[in-house]
């Protein structure tokens, strides 16, 4: 089904509209928001391209995607403008790209500090497209909070795959793990790594309940396997990338006597372990993980949330 709007024409996909060209002949323009009552999520391949007289090109908050050649700088334009609401937009390998072959026409790319954006940017290795800081920063505690979902979702589907794919008698206790609203950890501990290094991916819990050695046990015993591991690609898979600030990054969500633990490093390597503390383990507090990582010769910045702050600030 297309729709549209004024000198813009967009497809129906999945209840959402998309982009798909624009026919006008204006120097600037702001693709709108909304149209026919559905929401503007995304821009398709050569929806804006060879539009021989656009210069500048403004985007709202609602677009989440772009694709593969969607935005290209006119033959005949130098400075071509694309500005970007929504931080966490994600663009496909050369989804704005200047008019190809001419090292001469360039693509100024402007978004939020520290958003996916801009980290398209810096990947490309285009010479032809550079970034300029444009609306609100991202909050690098945001953009971890919402990674640490992600790999927290990994962990889960690992253990539902192992539930349903395990011998019943031999992994009986698996049916005692619960069925997380991973959305809505009872708290949430973020380190933000400021001296020292993380020897594994996974932060270290100190004393004889030590999760990467509980996981290695468990994993060989064939028996009471209630853990799960997100492996270190998923980070690749869900593309994650280090935080805004560029910094290592540990979080533990709570789910009663179960922790996720979330390691995001500097390199855009990830890892998740669902833990299951001793008894006798502390309250999840800011402090009581600092003193943990302090154990392993890790410092940093501790920050615990509650369940509605966590919410807010990753939704």
């Amino acid at each position: 089904k297309y729709l549209t709007e004024g000198d813009f024409e967009f497809r129906v996909i999945g209840g959402d509209a998309m982009l798909s060209a624009y026919l006008g002949e204006d120097a600037e323009i702001t693709v709108p928001e909304t149209v026919s009552g559905l929401e503007v999520a995304g821009l398709l391949h050569r929806s804006l391209v060879a539009c021989g007289t656009l210069e500048k090109v403004t985007l709202p908050e609602s677009i989440r995607t772009i694709a593969y050649r969607a935005i290209e700088s006119a033959k005949d334009k130098y400075d071509f403008h694309v500005y970007i609401g929504n931080p966490e937009c994600e663009i496909e390998a050369e989804g704005i790209r200047p008019y190809p072959n001419n090292s001469a026409y360039t693509v100024t790319v402007h978004a939020p500090e520290g958003s996916s954006v801009q980290r398209y940017v810096t990947d490309a290795g285009n010479e032809g497209i550079r970034f300029e800081t444009w609306g609100e920063g991202v909050d690098p505690a945001s953009r971890t909070l919402r990674d640490a979902l992600t790999l927290a979702r990994g962990v889960q589907h690992s253990v539902i795959v192992f539930w349903q794919t395990c011998d019943q008698a031999e992994y009986s206790l698996l049916s005692a793990v619960p069925d997380y609203d991973i959305s809505k950890p009872q708290g949430v501990v973020l380190l933000r790594v400021t001296e020292g290094s993380l020897t594994d991916p996974t932060l270290q819990m100190a004393g004889p309940q030590n999760a990467v050695k509980m996981y290695a046990t468990l994993s060989n015993s064939q028996t009471d396997i209630a853990y799960a591991r997100a492996a270190t690609r998923t980070a690749r898979n869900a593309q994650l990338k280090p935080a805004a600030d560029g910094v290592s990054t540990v979080a533990v969500l709570s789910y009663g006597d179960d922790w996720i633990l979330v390691s995001l490093m500097q390199d855009g390597n990830a890892q998740a372990i669902l833990y299951r503390p001793d008894p006798a383990a502390g309250e999840l507090t800011a402090g009581y993980i600092a003193d943990i990582a302090a154990r392993n010769g890790v410092t940093g910045e501790c920050v615990f949330y509650s369940t509605a702050e966590f919410s807010a600030i990753a939704k």
